[in-house]
């Protein structure tokens, strides 16, 4: 035999061996995947169980990720030189919030289908609201006494009272309401995964932001105001829970940051009030 052919011989025999090696890998590395995902999924399984035994209602939770940004918007007071444009209305502000009393008290109805059907076209109306047609009615947020309008950031709401309206409601007839309003904003880093609501969730019990006796009322992925800096306030990517204490009937609002799962502590009177 000569030598070339042994040559030959060597280079097939490691190529084989090669491709046992790398195969073996393979194997190994998706058994590894596998047990880890599998262990994951088994930890999460026995942290809801765990919250269900501390008899914490919750309802469906999603697993599934969403996207978001890092938001800048600069802190607008352009609401403050258009208001000579409002009929039927004293106005005047608060932080930048317009704070507007309707001279006549406008009837909206009793029902919350006759309210939004009204505010509808209030919201359309240029010379009683400023900028209504950025706005879009939220269930979550509103109540029987007050009806929430949110500005959007890539079709998730603004959790923060400086873009929602608000409108106060008493016997059937719209009194005042507070506006804040963003006029522009661009994004700082590229789109990012979220966290998901059941992980957003786990995070909250782990942390005993969720008493035991309580239950979730709803949640929902959207903006909220992170800091204020040169100007500018950052938005990011927020989970927002209502939970209720079923001992006191207090409802808390709770948030974590859907990018890295940090919580924001206190009560967010921003919110809702």
């Amino acid at each position: 035999m000569n030598f070339r052919k042994i040559q030959w011989i060597f280079v097939i025999a490691f190529i084989f061996l090669d491709l046992f090696l790398l195969t073996t890998y393979l194997r190994q590395s998706d058994a590894i995947t596998l047990m880890t995902d599998k262990s994951d999924a088994n930890t999460t399984t026995a942290i809801l169980r765990n919250i269900k035994s501390d008899r914490i209602q919750y309802g469906h939770v999603s697993d599934e990720h969403s996207k978001g940004y890092y938001v800048s918007a600069p802190v607008d007071n352009s609401l403050r030189h258009e208001t000579d444009k409002l009929h039927n209305q004293t106005t005047s502000f608060e932080d930048n919030i317009l704070q507007a009393t309707f001279t006549t008290p406008i009837k909206v109805g009793q029902t919350q289908q006759a309210a939004r059907k009204k505010l509808a076209s209030l919201l359309a109306d240029s010379s009683m609201i400023l900028h209504g047609d950025k706005y879009a009615y939220n269930a979550h947020l509103s109540s029987k006494d007050v009806m929430v309008y949110t500005q959007k950031f890539y079709d998730r709401p603004v959790l923060f009272k400086g873009g929602q309206i608000r409108f106060n409601i008493h016997d059937g007839y719209v009194d005042s309401y507070s506006q804040g309003y963003i006029a522009k904003y661009n994004t700082l880093r590229e789109e990012q995964v979220t966290l998901s609501q059941e992980r957003a969730l786990i995070w909250l019990y782990q942390y005993k932001k969720i008493t035991s006796d309580s239950t979730v009322l709803w949640s929902q992925l959207g903006y909220s105001r992170l800091l204020k800096a040169n100007g500018n306030r950052i938005y990011i990517p927020t989970w927002t829970f209502a939970v209720k204490n079923n001992v006191s009937g207090v409802v808390q609002y709770r948030r974590v940051n859907a990018f890295t799962g940090a919580i924001f502590n206190g009560d967010d009177n921003n919110i809702t009030k």
